[in-house]
């Protein structure tokens, strides 16, 4: 199945990827928030955002020309796992943090993907005030011309306590862990890459580090 939030634009991105979507024979489904995606069992993943307010039909609309408009209706999910959970915002805004507020489960996962990789459009200070998360993830590119993440974002974070991890300088982000189990460990590239060791006197501390990557990989 394809799911998307019903929203159709002129441009030839959209053309070509409905019909990728046909071509491959998928069925396409508009969703909304309180669509259940993959059915309680050992894992569930169910759609919080947009809001069945927001649902539209597809269409072309000046409405949903700027951005702020398109990532407001961004598909947000909750995915559960056993003990696990993880929060995925997509690029959600002030507005669509603001209705996560009231919707259940929209404060809490263990794991929450920063929303819209960590731009200040997307800060909504009393969302990240009762957020109840372990690990904070911004997916960005390095050197992006956007800015992300914003300083001001990081900072909102840190003053939660709350660990956050950026692809641009810890690369690819994964999670181990066992269904019947609380226990979770997060693992990056960066921490499995070997680093250029410079001659000093850090130069044998910075050797064995590179050997204790290359024992754990």
């Amino acid at each position: 199945q394809y799911w998307d939030n019903g929203v159709s634009r002129p441009e030839r991105f959209f053309s070509e990827l409905h019909s990728a979507v046909k071509s491959a024979g998928l069925t396409e489904q508009t969703i909304t928030a309180g669509t259940q995606i993959l059915s309680p069992g050992l894992c569930s993943l169910i759609v919080l955002n947009p809001s069945r307010s927001q649902r539209t039909e597809r269409y072309r609309s000046r409405a949903l020309s700027s951005g702020k408009d398109l990532n407001n209706r961004s598909l947000v999910t909750r995915l559960e796992c056993g003990a696990h959970s993880f929060l995925l915002t997509a690029d959600a805004e002030h507005e669509s943090l603001d209705g996560l507020l009231h919707v259940p489960n929209g404060l809490s996962a263990r794991v929450v993907k920063v929303p819209h990789h960590g731009a200040k459009s997307s800060l909504h200070r009393e969302w990240v005030n009762r957020l109840q998360a372990e690990v904070m993830i911004v997916s960005v590119g390095a050197r992006n011309r956007y800015g992300h993440p914003a300083p001001e974002v990081l900072d909102a974070y840190e003053q939660r306590g709350l660990p956050v991890y950026r692809t641009d300088r810890d690369g690819a982000v994964w999670f181990t862990s066992i269904l019947g189990s609380d226990d979770m460990t997060v693992n990056t590239t960066r921490e499995k890459s070997l680093l250029r060791v410079q001659v000093g006197p850090r130069m044998w501390r910075e050797e064995w580090a590179n050997w204790a990557r290359m024992w754990n990989r």
